[in-house]
């Protein structure tokens, strides 16, 4: 017989701290305590379950597996917004750090969104917002709850980029994510 402890975190990440066995008669159920055995029996399965034994590697693998999909859609996520930036259409909304693509922005911290309205060979026509934000979240929210859609988000003024300076205005920081 084997007796065992098992510690876990959330009963995912599972393993076992304290093992005891012992020969234990069938009959009358007294039994004494051994000594671990050196080795188990060759071809012998294991006593303690897998998930008691193993649990921790199966979680710990879970996690990992997260993190690697999470990384794999990240780069999807940014190789589409290049393929938006390279062929913009219009409808296209960016979410932009103002501070980085006005001369004189009015705060310190501003995030908004530009209205892809028309597309030439040469340029991009954006609209400008009405409205800014002190965090990228808050542009964020407005694209997500559909007001960065809307005309009324913008005004009537509106500012020309050159096709050619798209992607380094993504590099910059200036064009932070792209809606199509």
């Amino acid at each position: 017989m084997v007796i065992y402890k098992v510690h876990h975190v959330w009963w995912l990440f599972r393993w076992v701290t304290q093992t005891t066995y012992a020969r234990v008669c069938d009959v009358c159920h007294n039994g004494v305590v051994i000594p671990a055995p050196a080795a188990p029996a060759k071809g012998a399965a294991s006593p303690i379950p897998f998930m008691d034994r193993m649990g921790w590697a199966t979680g710990l693998g879970g996690l990992a597996g997260l993190v690697v999909l999470g990384g794999v859609a990240i780069a999807a996520e940014g190789q589409a917004e290049t393929g938006y930036l390279a062929n913009p259409v219009a409808g296209d909304i960016y979410e932009v750090d103002l501070t980085k693509v006005l001369a004189h922005p009015q705060a310190a911290q501003m995030y908004s969104t530009f209205l892809v309205t028309q597309v030439t060979p040469d340029s991009v026509q954006v609209r400008l917002p009405q409205t800014f934000f002190n965090t990228l979240s808050g542009a964020s929210s407005a694209v997500t709850d559909g007001r960065a859609r809307s005309t009324a988000f913008y005004t009537d003024e509106q500012m020309t980029l050159p096709r050619t300076a798209l992607p380094k205005m993504r590099t910059d920081g200036a064009i932070l994510e792209v809606q199509r």
